[in-house]
């Protein structure tokens, strides 16, 4: 047993359904399994029932927080009205509300006018924008030039393949105010599962772990999308894996115990990193990993209401452990 003191993570990319998605989770679910996770804040992404584009509807999902919630939320608004990829939301009104970010998660802004507007429009309210890139690389080299011609940051979501990670080094060498994050099921052999971006090869799974390691990705997030067994069963089945509760885990198994990561720099990928982006505070308080701890995952005990893991039935070295033994050596990080 090798046990490790850290104050708790940050997710920056979830997805907690609620509003109307109650059925896939909610609030309090996604929190309970954030926490479970070695997660003290996460900050949601805005494609609910309605989607996260009024003051009124971002202050519901900090209200419904305040209630239910076991670790701290941070709403993600959406650029466009009805996340239509049009008319541009009121940013100014949707961060007095509490929105700490932008995206259109899903349904990346398909006209370049819009999302020039978006980045100036978003620098001026002060509010990072978060790139869906769909195609990948296509759209993330779009936003980044949109990026460099006004003066403006952007950040790519979920990045999962070596021709993204290519283009992002470019931009950043060219002095491209630029951030990027990816997920565990992009770095670890073996996931499964149907989302979007989708799983890709072994060369790309291995350019992810290098800019992880070299700084070209700056954040590790879960994309926790959670849906229903009879969901995905259905033809086509939505995109989406949950990975709130595996994500230390499959990041200590992939990352820091193939030599990839130290782990100063692996908690600071799923920390301060993210806290950074986002502009939001670390959270308090404390968990305990233990690093060495080999465990295979079962998903009907997950505490998330959805079974959709990229992982299911996996071993994985490394897990997040609630109660710390008196002789075991402990390191602070």
């Amino acid at each position: 047993m090798a046990l490790v003191r850290i104050r708790p993570l940050v997710d920056m990319h979830v997805h907690l359904r609620e509003p109307g998605g109650e059925h896939k989770e909610t609030i309090a679910s996604g929190t309970a399994a954030a926490k479970a996770g070695g997660f003290g804040a996460v900050a949601c992404m805005p494609n609910t029932t309605p989607p996260l584009d009024t003051s009124e509807r971002v202050r519901f999902v900090i209200g419904r927080a305040r209630e239910t919630a076991l670790v701290s939320v941070y709403p993600i608004a959406c650029i466009t009205v009805g996340q239509r990829g049009e008319a541009l939301t009121d940013f100014a009104a949707l961060k007095a509300a509490g929105a700490v970010a932008l995206s259109d998660d899903g349904y990346p802004v398909a006209d370049e006018g819009v999302m020039r507007a978006a980045l100036i429009k978003a620098a001026e309210a002060g509010l990072p924008i978060i790139s869906h890139c769909e195609p990948e690389t296509q759209i993330a080299e779009r936003d980044m030039r949109l990026a460099g011609e006004t003066g403006t940051s952007v950040h790519i979501a979920h990045v999962s393949l070596r021709s993204t990670v290519e283009a992002i080094a470019r931009a950043k060498l060219r002095g491209v105010s630029v951030t990027a994050e990816t997920c565990p099921h992009y770095f670890t052999e073996g996931a499964s599962g149907k989302m979007n971006p989708p799983l890709a090869g072994s060369e790309d799974i291995w350019a992810v772990r290098r800019a992880l390691s070299d700084g070209t990705i700056d954040a590790i997030a879960t994309d926790h999308a959670p849906h229903t067994r009879a969901e995905k069963a259905a033809l086509p089945a939505p995109n989406g894996v949950i990975g709130l509760e595996t994500a230390v885990a499959a990041a200590l198994t992939a990352l820091y115990h193939t030599g990839t990561l130290g782990l100063d720099r692996l908690f600071a990928l799923m920390r301060e990193n993210p806290a950074k982006i986002l502009r939001i505070p670390l959270p308090e308080g404390e968990i305990e990993i233990d690093t060495d701890k080999i465990w295979t995952l079962d998903e009907e005990k997950l505490l998330s209401k959805s079974r959709n893991t990229p992982f299911p039935g996996m071993t994985f070295k490394g897990r997040v452990f609630p109660l710390l033994q008196e002789n075991a050596a402990i390191a602070t990080l």
